[in-house]
């Protein structure tokens, strides 16, 4: 555990801005640097997100428009070439069966 914790402080030591008698400005600026690239780096996440729904959003559009427009066949229930089975009226099936 008391490793974990000084891991912890030494992090925060590294993005913390500290202030005393031996900062210099050069050390604050580049504290300052540290946390804009940290937060550039967490602001890139949303960002990804928000690209990856609207392509997604745009596939799937162009992908419905384009099933949309295709040509659709009806089943047919009359009997295969060579076969010497009949086709049955639907009407005369629903009938037997009552």
């Amino acid at each position: 555990m008391a490793e974990t914790s000084g891991t912890i402080r030494r992090n925060v030591r590294l993005f913390a801005v500290r202030s005393g008698p031996l900062t210099r400005a050069s050390d604050r600026i580049q504290a300052l640097a540290r946390l804009l690239v940290v937060v550039a780096v967490l602001a890139t996440i949303p960002i990804a997100v928000a690209l990856s729904v609207t392509t997604y959003d745009t596939v799937h559009a162009r992908e419905a428009a384009a099933a949309r427009s295709m040509r659709t066949t009806t089943a047919r229930s009359w009997p295969m070439p060579g076969s010497r089975r009949t086709s049955v009226r639907p009407t005369t099936a629903l009938r037997r069966r009552r």
